[in-house]
């Protein structure tokens, strides 16, 4: 019996060692999710704090209008493909088209102007040269002279509209 009774005391020990490791692991787990959870209650709390009113030094800086300084962006849905003049041969191009605004209502004033945006844009798009289009300064250009035009369409009616930027989202051109 006294083998019996040391493999029994054998077993014990090698039980209790691992209780004490998986004792430390779950401590140390414990402790790390609370660790956690205090960092991300103070975080939370500290953002909630900032969504009142804006700080002064933000309203100097930005002016009293820092509610409209959120850019929305208005995706043109479907490519221009459009012909291309080029000296050679005749070229088309597929031109991917998004407005940017600080304009709160620019999505609703984009697609109730949708077609005359479309068509000034064809027509601007169909009148460029290949060799233009190829060059960073050409396509810059380009961009400036769509921003004009579509500004005008709100200047026109009278809207505080204001397209910011015309983003080429697509340009390929064969």
């Amino acid at each position: 019996m006294a083998g019996k009774d040391a493999d029994l005391n054998l077993d014990l020990g090698g039980g209790k060692k691992k209780g004490k490791g998986k004792l430390f692991l779950i401590i140390g787990i414990v402790v790390a999710l609370a660790g956690g959870g205090g960092a991300a209650f103070f975080l939370m709390k500290g953002k909630k704090a900032d969504k009142g009113e804006p700080k002064e030094e933000a309203k100097a800086e930005h002016g009293e209008e820092s509610a409209h300084a959120q850019a929305t962006y208005v995706p043109l849905k479907d490519n221009f493909v459009v012909n291309i003049a080029d000296d050679k041969r005749g070229r088309v191009a597929q031109i991917g088209v998004t407005l940017m605004s600080h304009s709160p209502d620019i999505a609703m004033a984009v697609e109730q102007n949708l077609p005359l945006i479309r068509s000034i844009l064809l027509e601007l798009f169909s009148a460029q040269k290949a060799s233009e289009l190829l060059t960073a300064e050409g396509k810059e250009k380009l961009r400036a002279e769509a921003l004009k035009r579509l500004n005008g369409i709100f200047e026109e009616a009278k809207s505080e509209t204001k397209i910011d930027k015309v983003l080429f989202t697509n340009m390929v051109m064969q």
